[in-house]
């Protein structure tokens, strides 16, 4: 599934790093949003009560760990700079992303179980945080195999 693609080389071709610049954009103008919206979210809560709930303060964080991955992983597309893996990410990084891909499966099965999410969604959401989950665990396999 990842044959194609060379590990530890920069992208040299003009069209591979057009695309690659672009999506690092928008991926890092993405992360940029994301950690905007978390800090709004917090201003927001704290001007309303005196206490932010810990509802607020989970949902909080996720947005900031998200919009911190994007912006990184954005950046490094955006600059075209592999890590020494030759990844945009390090083996480790793709076992967390792994996990976090299919985390979210869990949570949305759950969700379903409960009866609060429609069934299309349900299988929309499992599938793809699930198809996810194993191409990130794919690749970080692909790097373990590179470095031996």
């Amino acid at each position: 599934m990842l044959e194609g693609i060379q590990f530890g080389k920069p992208i040299k071709d003009r069209t591979g790093r057009f695309l690659s610049r672009a999506a690092g954009g928008v991926l890092s103008w993405a992360g940029i949003g994301l950690l905007a919206l978390c800090l709004w979210i917090l201003v927001a809560a704290m001007r309303v009560a005196a206490s932010i709930e810990p509802n607020t303060v989970l949902i909080g964080a996720a947005l900031a760990l998200l919009g911190t991955f994007c912006v990184v992983v954005g950046f490094r597309m955006f600059l075209n700079r592999p890590n020494e893996h030759g990844s945009v990410l390090s083996q480790a990084g793709w076992l967390i992303l792994a996990s976090i891909f299919a985390v979210i499966a869990i949570f949305i099965l759950f969700g379903a179980l409960a009866g609060t999410l429609h069934m299309l969604v349900t299988i929309l959401g499992v599938g793809w945080a699930s198809v996810f989950s194993l191409l990130s665990f794919l690749a970080a396999r692909r790097i373990n195999k590179a470095n031996k």
